[in-house]
């Protein structure tokens, strides 16, 4: 996430994360993704995972850093049972994408999200921002309310 930050002078850096609905536990899907970005070139994606490795020296120059962040996250994600990747296109960003298996934990109640005398309520939400408008459906239709989403508020 933090390299997704760094790296990305304008747009959008989201993470995703999915689990399988497996009762005691099971595999949780996890991506990073940018809409902008310096992006890594092919013969780079094969060595970005080990120590030391920059995909672009000039990129370390400019933004600084060890080359050992996705090492240590190839490692990691590793020693869960899973497996990490990237997806890239130079000058267009890159789309970092982790599996692990993780355990359930012993949370059994969920708690109440919203007051239930507010389900069924139209909710207008305007966003200028794509994520943000899809974001907000899925937090406010969670919740049983009934978004209507909008770009601007102007006159179509």
């Amino acid at each position: 996430m933090g390299n997704a930050i760094k790296f990305t002078e304008r747009g959008e850096v989201s993470v995703r994360v999915e689990r399988s609905r497996k009762r005691r536990g099971g595999r949780a899907s996890t991506s990073v993704s940018r809409t902008r970005g310096i992006g890594i070139h092919v013969e780079s994606q094969i060595r970005i995972f080990e120590a030391f490795v920059q995909a672009d020296s000039s990129a370390t120059r400019r933004y600084g850093g060890t080359g050992l962040g996705l090492t240590i996250s190839r490692r990691l994600v590793e020693m869960m049972g899973g497996h990490i990747w990237l997806e890239s296109t130079p000058g267009k960003g890159a789309d970092f994408h982790f599996t692990v298996w993780l355990g359930r934990g012993s949370q059994t109640k969920r708690a109440t999200a919203a007051p239930a005398d507010l389900e069924g309520l139209a909710v207008l939400v305007v966003d200028d921002n794509f994520t943000n408008r899809r974001i907000l459906e899925e937090m406010l239709t969670g919740w049983r309310l009934r978004p209507a989403l909008a770009e601007s508020a102007g006159k179509p």
